[in-house]
């Protein structure tokens, strides 16, 4: 047993002897100046200790077992966490942790920006992220945090106005094949995650789950949340339907019971409750608004253009379930589909997001888009549980670009047979010439695992003017109208 534990003590040895601590000072009187450089100097067993300042900087580690903090790790000052900054100045995402036992504590991650995973930190392999602050960081998935079929331990991290152009604003995880996400949150010392916007799962969407999950968290954006701010997937959702367990001590906000108004002159520092203090995006009208299925509110768009360049306007628009959205008007009201700015290569314009939405009411608009650079979905689901009323809609010239040259759908959802959808007085036209097509309606997977197809009728409805260039040697092609029907 003696000889056992020496040749212990003389492995570890080395590692404890030339464990270093590098510095990072920006007025040079440190190891290092910038945060990079000593990252590549690290040794596994080192500590990257990082003084005030605000690093322009997109990190990654590349050996084992490397610390990355503030001051606050060896003073216990929360302060420092507020003091040291990396910011990623919208070049590309602030931290990758693709190193086995990574630590990262006691700092401040923002203006990340990814057109892939994690805008201010993607984990891609086993990380413990304590006492940070994540925030105003954009991706395509996981605006604050991506984490890709590896483990995360998360201490006292607040996860707030990030923003994810389709899935998970605050934060995303994933499995990959071989590998598992695994997150376990400190039940003591705390996380938040509230504020912030994504396509889908507003502060979180997680999938492949194989498990309840429990998540103990000191503020969370609402205290009761559903499937607009949480999506949490089981690994086969017609089989299992697993949860997270949510302990949640503070709401960041209550939402409103009552209608609310947007104009194109409004402002979301107004409270919404009239025309003349009305809200500028829709998407942060729909965000503040109750759900209720027994007395359902409604989101009134007031006459105008509403596009990012004119208003800056929010996309994807992320739909509530049983929130009403309405124009006032085909002639009057229109939406206009554009890329996002930072995030445009190879990467789909969605304009309204019914993705988790299980029953969506939309009118009186009309619905377009302009300066598409790859393709654009005027109305977007998944297969999961949608049921739609949509009425006095017009959807015209839903574009794609030159150089795409797959399939795309103007209006593709998932349908089920447990609530009646309604089509009245729907135009869709110009579409094209394009490999599109017009509507795809497939079925549906419910909250308990059913299977089913849409139920429900089209009244008044005109699919006209459409042009699809798809070509095929066999005599199948893909349908402009795809329904599968109840």
């Amino acid at each position: 047993m003696m000889r056992f534990t020496l040749l212990i003590l003389m492995a570890l040895l080395p590692c404890l002897i030339f464990a270093a601590t590098l510095s990072v000072k920006q007025d040079g009187s440190g190891d290092y100046t910038v945060i990079q450089d000593a990252l590549d100097a690290a040794s596994p067993g080192d500590t990257v200790l990082v003084y005030p300042g605000r690093y322009f900087e997109n990190l990654t580690i590349e050996s084992d077992n490397i610390t990355l903090m503030s001051l606050e790790g060896t003073t216990g000052d929360p302060a420092y966490i507020d003091s040291t900054i990396i910011d990623g100045n919208h070049s590309d995402r602030c931290f990758r942790a693709r190193s086995e036992g990574t630590i990262i504590r006691g700092l401040s991650f923002t203006n990340g920006l990814s057109i892939g995973a994690g805008g201010g930190i993607s984990i891609s392999n086993n990380t413990t992220v304590t006492n940070c602050k994540i925030f105003h960081n954009k991706a395509r998935t996981g605006g604050g945090i991506n984490i890709i079929g590896s483990e995360a331990y998360l201490s006292g991290v607040d996860v707030y106005q990030n923003y994810a152009l389709q899935l998970g604003g605050g934060i995303y995880a994933t499995s990959v094949t071989g590998f598992s996400w695994s997150i376990t949150f400190d039940p003591i010392n705390r996380c938040s995650i509230y504020n912030n916007r994504a396509g889908a799962g507003q502060d979180i969407y997680i999938q492949h789950a194989t498990s309840d999950l429990y998540m103990p968290l000191d503020t969370f954006s609402v205290a009761e949340p559903h499937n607009y701010h949480a999506v949490y997937l089981s690994e086969d959702p017609i089989e299992e339907n697993y949860q997270i367990n949510f302990d949640i001590l503070n709401a960041h906000h209550e939402e409103i019971d009552g209608d609310l108004y947007v104009s194109t002159v409004g402002d979301d520092n107004n409270d919404g409750f009239s025309p003349d203090t009305a809200l500028k995006t829709i998407h942060e009208a729909i965000y503040r608004v109750a759900s209720d299925s027994l007395n359902q509110n409604t989101v009134h768009i007031l006459p105008g253009d509403y596009s990012r360049t004119d208003n800056d306007q929010i996309f994807p628009i992320a739909m509530k379930s049983w929130v009403i959205v309405q124009g006032s008007g085909i002639d009057t009201t229109t939406v206009i589909g554009e890329p996002h700015p930072l995030m445009y290569d190879n990467i789909v314009t969605l304009v309204f997001s019914i993705i988790m939405a299980p029953d969506v009411f939309l009118s009186d608009m009309s619905i377009t888009s302009c300066n598409i650079n790859h393709y654009c979905i005027a109305i977007g689901g998944d297969y999961r549980y949608s049921s739609v009323e949509f009425s006095h809609l017009r959807i015209y010239n839903i574009e794609s670009s030159d150089s795409y040259t797959g399939n795309y759908e103007a209006v593709y959802f998932g349908a089920t047979s447990e609530r009646e959808s309604l089509w009245e007085n729907v135009t869709i036209e110009n579409i094209g010439p394009a490999r599109v097509q017009m509507i795809t309606s497939s079925g549906g997977i419910s909250e308990t695992g059913e299977i089913s197809a849409m139920k429900g009728r089209f009244s008044n409805c005109t699919f006209r003017n459409t042009l699809s260039t798809f070509q095929s040697s066999s005599v199948w092609g893909p349908p402009l109208i795809s329904i599968k029907g109840n």
